[in-house]
């Protein structure tokens, strides 16, 4: 099923329906046409029209990947993607837009098939380097996630999927699972007081390398690399609510539940 339907913003055809692909290149069930070529990403962002596509400055457009339509002109974005990249996804999340593809730097700086635009320059996303291309990113429960061709990140085993923690540290993203299991042979995860009005001190045993804390809809309120056995973390300032608190080991991980209550 294909339907055709006009651009308000500017004469251009959008063709929509039930493919992924239109002469060997990847669409994604939507494209828009202008007469010479097709853009196959568009999102709205700070009031100007953005797409994505299969097309260079080389070819006479103002960007190289993508662009900004703000109702009078195409416009460049500090260069576009450097050399032969693309970009496969895009999508406005607080503020700003994410592009996700495969590329090294964008807007000449140095990112690896992940960047953020704010609306006047490029900022890479943390600093981890995916080792293959990055085809989706998208936000689920206030965390934003990134799939694609990837089975690395710096160096280390994340396979197709990965969640952005953030933080100022190089290990930016986390394993996706369904399911995990223990950690190694007489693995323990305690923590105290529980419930919890402004400390909240977490202790385990075995190979622990790292913490993490969710709220119940998957958003990250505190992590550590490399921590030590025993960690103490300030919650004063959380929502009341339920948390989960995790210890992460070589491929494996262990889960507590504790409650922040009212007050501090």
């Amino acid at each position: 099923m294909v339907e055709l339907f006009a651009n308000t913003i500017e004469d251009r055809l959008y063709i929509g329906g039930q493919f992924l692909t239109i002469n060997n290149h990847t669409f994604g069930n939507i494209v828009a046409y202008d007469g010479n070529q097709l853009y196959s990403m568009m999102e709205v962002f700070q009031n100007k029209l953005y797409v994505a596509g299969y097309f260079t400055q080389a070819d006479g457009n103002p960007g190289n990947s993508i662009m900004s339509w703000d109702g009078e002109q195409w416009n460049d974005l500090a260069g576009g993607v450097c050399g032969y990249g693309i970009i496969d996804d895009l999508f406005v999340y607080k503020d700003k837009l994410y592009v996700a593809g495969l590329f090294d730097c964008i807007g000449g700086i140095e990112a690896h098939n992940v960047a953020v635009w704010d609306g006047s320059k490029w900022c890479s996303i943390g600093h981890s380097v995916f080792n293959r291309a990055v085809n989706t990113i998208a936000v689920w429960r206030d965390t934003v996630y990134a799939g694609g061709q990837f089975y690395e990140i710096d160096g280390q085993s994340v396979r197709f999927l990965a969640r952005y923690v953030g933080g100022p540290s190089g290990s930016v993203y986390s394993v996706v699972s369904a399911a995990e299991p223990d950690l190694t042979s007489g693995a323990s995860l305690s923590v105290s007081p529980n419930p919890v009005h402004t400390r909240l001190a977490v202790s385990g045993a075995g190979d622990v390398l790292r913490y993490e804390v969710f709220d119940l809809l998957g958003r990250v309120f505190w992590f550590c690399d490399s921590c030590s056995e025993k960690e103490e973390i300030v919650v004063s300032d959380w929502p009341a609510g339920s948390y989960v608190v995790r210890a992460v080991g070589a491929g494996a991980a262990v889960s507590k539940v504790f409650v922040k209550a009212e007050g501090k």
